[in-house]
């Protein structure tokens, strides 16, 4: 009997975090491509550092580009209770605001490529269905950032070995480079992007260990 009621409750807690990861990625690419397609003052292009351009233009990594969307559901999926999912998805909500409002009060766009898509087919799918607009800062940058920090608490306190952290900071570090070599993102959207993500994750997750949330 208690077997049966542990399986109910994990899959009312599974269908409740999948409902909740999908709400939420809905609600935030709602809001995202209506500012990008309905800016409300000037869209001015992002100033450009003497390190843009050096990374090479890379088709595949588009691929990785994408991932990010299976990046930051990874750390509710490890979560074992609703509490910890709430928190996780306050702190997201938070960045999402920050950014949305930089996108709406001060919105940039990425400076022209000079390139052929033509060559890049993978680049030139994702350029069809996201131009580089609401650019600064990257949200793509921050949450995959956002994410990293959860997933490296939540495997610090499962006491996992150095492999999984390792794995987790690789995909974080190629999430951001692939902004770059998709040519979605220069380096001052980057960087900006982190910033966001460093000041927002270390309050969320302090937020959540003051309250006591077991992760």
């Amino acid at each position: 009997m208690e077997s049966v009621k542990w399986k109910q409750r994990f899959t009312r807690l599974m269908l409740w975090k999948a409902l909740g990861t999908s709400l939420a990625i809905f609600l935030f690419f709602v809001a995202y491509f209506y500012l990008l397609d309905h800016p409300a003052y000037p869209v001015r292009e992002a100033p450009l550092l003497p390190i843009d351009g050096k990374l090479p233009i890379l088709d595949w990594s588009a691929l990785v580009y994408f991932s990010l969307w299976i990046y930051i559901s990874l750390p509710a999926g490890f979560m074992i209770n609703l509490r910890a999912m709430s928190h996780y998805l306050l702190g997201a909500t938070v960045m999402a605001l920050v950014g949305l409002s930089f996108f709406y009060f001060f919105p940039t766009s990425v400076p022209n490529t000079p390139a052929d898509w033509t060559h890049y087919p993978l680049l030139e799918f994702l350029k069809s269905k996201d131009h580089s607009g609401n650019a600064c800062p990257s949200l793509h940058v921050a949450y995959a950032v956002f994410a990293a920090s959860w997933l490296h608490e939540i495997l610090r306190i499962s006491g996992t070995g150095p492999i999984p952290k390792g794995i987790n900071i690789i995909w974080c570090v190629a999430i951001v480079l692939s902004t770059l070599t998709t040519r979605q993102h220069v380096w001052i959207d980057v960087l900006s992007g982190i910033f966001l993500a460093l000041v927002v994750s270390p309050l969320n997750l302090w937020w959540a260990h003051r309250r006591k949330v077991i992760l």
